[in-house]
């Protein structure tokens, strides 16, 4: 089950109107984004998406120009990579990495070398015996920032080098070579 939403264009590509509703999706065809625009560069050859592709098309065109009429930003620019031999990893895969690692790494951090009042045996009135004393996260960032930078340079390094590959985890065979 997936929420739909229908919308009708007029010829001009303007919205006409639109409704919401719950649907199940059946697809008819799986075409990949480069089998389509493959077919849309050199015709569409398949007869039972022609109709369908064209229209879709044409409207995507209608729809592109009144974009620029209405004034709104196009976001579409190159994300810069990191690249060595075949390997190729997006600098939002970098910083995604990065904060993977950063977190794991704070969240580790925030046990280590804790004193609680419990230790020490005085417990303010109102506090749990295990809240710490003399805490102090500035610290605490500080050091998972300066442990995180190595451990994320090292895996990237791992990647860009081919030492470990996606076909290592592809035991289904799921990756297209």
């Amino acid at each position: 089950r997936c929420l739909c939403v229908e919308i009708n264009f007029d010829k001009d590509g303007h919205i006409k109107n639109y409704k919401f509703h719950r649907g199940v999706i059946k697809s008819v065809a799986r075409l990949t984004y480069i089998e389509v625009e493959e077919q849309l560069l050199n015709g569409v050859k398949d007869k039972k998406y022609k109709e369908s592709l064209e229209a879709s098309f044409a409207l995507f065109n209608k729809l592109t120009i009144n974009k620029g009429y209405r004034g709104a930003l196009d976001f579409s620019i190159n994300e810069p990579f990191l690249k060595t031999k075949e390997i190729i990893m997006s600098i939002t895969a970098v910083l995604v990495l990065f904060s993977i690692v950063w977190f794991l790494i704070l969240f580790l951090t925030l046990q280590i070398k804790i004193k609680t009042q419990g230790d020490i045996g005085t417990v303010l009135k109102g506090t749990h015996a295990s809240s710490p004393i003399n805490f102090s996260m500035k610290k605490r960032l500080i050091t998972t920032t300066l442990i995180s930078l190595p451990i994320s340079a090292l895996i990237i390094f791992t990647i860009l080098s081919g030492i470990i590959t996606l076909d290592m985890f592809d035991f289904y065979n799921l990756i297209e070579k």
